[in-house]
């Protein structure tokens, strides 16, 4: 999987802290930042993590360098989609390119947009929204490194708590040095 953070107009420290959070975290390969902006730039330019991915100028430019999966990496007022996102995407979803779409309005509920996934045949993935298939019950505390955690959400870390996995990464040292990876339990786990 590689994915394009989509921060048009707002990668920087204080607008940007999704995209600030996968490219720190993530295990997966982040191809490019998207952000006309700043285009011609290293992240970590313009964020302080990210080195050697490029900040872009456009979604059609991602694309290029590979992207599979589209992250909205920023919290725009009021959780709504930005309006200059909705053009690039759609063609991101046109293409069948998966969105990943942390924000508080759903990406299929623009009528637009639910008709460029479904021409492009392409997934949404909504991150707020809970997976009925997770329990988030307990945290093996006791993992080696490289083990994975069973018994919790890829998002949070302790139910009673509700601390983020990167936050929680980030103020730990020895967290950041097990490198854990988190995965979800299914029901008949």
């Amino acid at each position: 999987m590689k994915v394009a953070i989509l921060a048009e107009g707002q990668f920087a420290p204080a607008t940007a802290k999704t995209a600030i959070g996968v490219l720190r975290y993530a295990p997966f390969e982040v191809v490019a930042v998207i952000d006309s902006t700043r285009a011609g730039k290293d992240a970590a330019e313009c964020v302080g993590v990210g080195k050697d991915v490029p900040v872009v100028a456009s979604v059609e430019d991602a694309l290029a360098r590979g992207a599979t999966v589209l992250l909205i990496g920023t919290a725009a007022a009021g959780g709504r989609i930005p309006d200059g996102y909705r053009s690039g995407l759609a063609l991101a979803l046109e293409r069948g390119v998966e969105v990943w779409n942390g924000l508080h309005e759903r990406v299929l509920a623009d009528p637009a947009l639910a008709a460029a996934a479904e021409r492009g045949r392409a997934k949404v993935r909504e991150l707020r929204e809970a997976a009925q298939s997770v329990r988030v019950d307990r945290v093996h505390h006791d993992v080696l490194p490289g083990e994975r955690v069973e018994r919790c959400d890829p998002r949070w870390v302790g139910a009673k708590w509700r601390v983020r996995v990167e936050e929680t990464l980030h103020r730990s040292p020895q967290l950041r040095q097990r490198r854990l990876e988190v995965a979800p339990v299914r029901p008949d786990a």
